[in-house]
């Protein structure tokens, strides 16, 4: 169950994924992220991916969430600067995915995607990768108040998302060279994160996707 004050949250997230859906059926033109050119390409390859890790990263937060929200008097203030400083890593990695897929336009994209996918798939059973989910699941006690609770949550934030990047950087780099079945894909991935982080216990999903991942990458690269 969603709190009250986390009902904008809510929205936010589901208006991402709306338009996320959109995009798949071709509505707004491209994937989150696409072959772009110039400073405004860029800038709108960034909002597209940064819409994308919003929709699948920040609905499995909603119980961490509610531990920062417990230690807090600046309660909806925290959340959103604690969604500021997750969201940082998660730029910088789409900054970078969008440089480099714009480097090598020529690069065929189904045999990338398939790479990607055995790359998740090896990665998914790593126990480094595990070692990174604990931390995006475990909380801290902020300062109840004061600038001192602003910079907690910020900096909160800022550490939650670059273990989050660290676990599931592979996923998404499967999201961003993906040029088909992009909805698929993103449904899949979101299933997982959300069950690695709310439902189980890392280890016990971690075969059957990376299982799921490889028989993925077979069927991009024959097509």
């Amino acid at each position: 169950m969603v709190a009250p004050r986390h009902a904008g949250l809510l929205f936010w997230v589901a208006g991402a994924w709306f338009d996320i859906a959109l995009l798949h059926l071709g509505l707004l033109g491209g994937a989150p992220v696409a072959h772009h050119h110039g400073r405004i390409g860029v800038a709108a390859a960034l909002a597209g991916w940064l819409g994308m890790t919003v929709t699948m990263m920040v609905p499995p937060l909603f119980p961490l969430l509610r531990h920062l929200t417990a230690s807090t008097l600046r309660r909806r203030r925290a959340v959103w600067l604690f969604l500021v400083g997750y969201l940082v890593p998660w730029a910088g990695y789409g900054l970078l995915l969008t440089g480099a897929l714009a480097a090598f336009p020529g690069v065929r994209r189904g045999a990338l995607t398939a790479a990607a996918l055995l790359v998740a798939a090896g990665w998914q059973v790593m126990r480094v990768r595990r070692r990174l989910l604990r931390g995006c699941r475990t909380g801290t006690v902020l300062p109840a108040h004061g600038w001192r609770a602003d910079a907690g949550a910020w900096t909160f934030g800022l550490r939650n998302g670059s273990r989050c990047v660290g676990a599931c950087w592979a996923m998404m780099l499967v999201m961003a060279v993906a040029t088909t079945g992009h909805l698929p894909l993103m449904v899949l991935f979101f299933a997982v994160v959300w069950a690695e982080k709310v439902l189980l216990r890392a280890r016990v999903l971690a075969r059957p996707a990376s299982a799921a991942f490889a028989t993925l990458a077979v069927a991009y690269a024959v097509l």
